[in-house]
């Protein structure tokens, strides 16, 4: 009985290990929202809307993003 309990512990904790590893499109979808997020800073330093932008990757949203005038005319 001693045995059968040391066995499933070391496989609960082996388990537990190997379970435990990154997420490469994770990092990524990071790295590409970072790339992205930069650009839109850039071009508000420059004084440059960038309107709406939606980007997306395997029918998912990675970014999003809204800025901009609101109306050119505005109502004095």
């Amino acid at each position: 009985m001693r045995s059968i309990k040391q066995l499933l512990i070391v496989c609960l904790i082996s388990a537990c290990f190997f379970s435990c590893k990154t997420d490469p499109s994770l990092e990524t979808s990071e790295v590409k929202n970072s790339t992205y997020k930069q650009f839109v800073n850039a071009m508000k330093l420059e004084g440059i809307a960038t309107g709406n932008i939606l980007v997306y990757e395997d029918g998912e949203v990675i970014f999003k993003s809204s800025n901009g005038l609101r109306s050119m005319n505005p109502i004095d």
